[in-house]
């Protein structure tokens, strides 16, 4: 007889489509989809930054890696997303972010690193009120971001989504994360490809975890790309927040792919065609 947890266990109602599966931020693609289909932008532009945390830069940035398994692929032409995101920032009327009244927490967190990884660490952490601190050799943020795309582009981004939160921002490169250790909570090490890893292993049993208690690594560091490095920063802060309250170091490792099966035979007709007008 099968169990009943058994039954739960086989239950793919809440498994991801193919598209949000295999995106860094896991949006939910389908979801945003029909936003945009119904015409309701400013809908569509909110879920999107809720996922990744720059809109702007990461429309620009995204390789669209949800586009090879775009079922509709299999029979016409894959989604575009890069244009449904482009729609979504074009045409949504309020894109501000929102400022929640939320109560000052007494932590505080350190991020080795302004670039991709590590603003997106320090945006999540501000947005939750933690007190963070950003150290950075250049005393500049954005990182690589400089050689990607124009400054006052991926700046104006950057200064939207920072309007209602406050971090220090220091200009220092740190040598030995003992220097600062004991100054912080938690510290997340966002310094890059080819930057200081401090002699930190990743411990394997926890999300984002590392062999030193507290401190958290990701990003370029660890061979992520842009778009997934952004991601690893807005995720990490989940791990902080565990280690934080509970003192642990062994937040879940998100589970990656989906259990569903591709069957094309009961896709019918063409791809709908949306039509935007200016």
């Amino acid at each position: 007889m099968i169990s009943r947890k058994d039954i739960i266990g086989q239950c793919l109602q809440d498994e991801p489509a193919f598209c949000t599966a295999v995106c860094p931020f896991r949006l939910d693609v389908p979801d945003f989809v029909t936003k945009i289909e119904r015409g309701a932008f400013n809908a569509a532009f909110r879920a999107y930054q809720n996922a990744v945390g720059f809109p702007g830069i990461v429309s620009m940035l995204c390789a669209q890696p949800c586009r090879p398994v775009c079922i509709r692929g299999r029979v016409d032409d894959a989604v575009s997303m890069g244009l449904l995101e482009k729609a979504a920032l074009d045409h949504a009327t309020r894109q501000v972010p929102y400022d929640f009244n939320i109560p000052a927490k007494n932590k505080t967190v350190a991020v080795i690193g302004a670039g991709p990884s590590g603003l997106a660490c320090a945006l999540r952490l501000c947005q939750k009120k933690y007190t963070v601190t950003l150290f950075d050799k250049l005393g500049k943020v954005g990182g690589h971001l400089k050689d990607l795309l124009p400054e006052d582009v991926y700046m104006q981004d950057i200064e939207r989504q920072f309007m209602h939160e406050a971090y220090a921002l220091v200009q220092r490169e740190i040598l030995h994360i003992d220097e600062i250790l004991s100054d912080f909570d938690a510290i997340y090490v966002a310094t890059g490809a080819n930057g200081r890893d401090f002699g930190l292993k990743p411990d394997c049993n926890g999300a984002f975890a590392t062999d030193r208690p507290g401190v958290f690594m990701g990003g370029g560091l660890l061979g992520k790309n842009s778009c997934e490095a952004i991601a690893d920063g807005l995720e990490v802060v989940y791990a902080i927040e565990r280690y934080l309250k509970v003192g642990r170091m062994d937040a879940p490792v998100r589970r990656r792919g989906t259990r569903l099966q591709m069957n094309t035979k009961w896709i019918s007709g063409t791809i709908s065609r949306l039509t935007i007008k200016n």
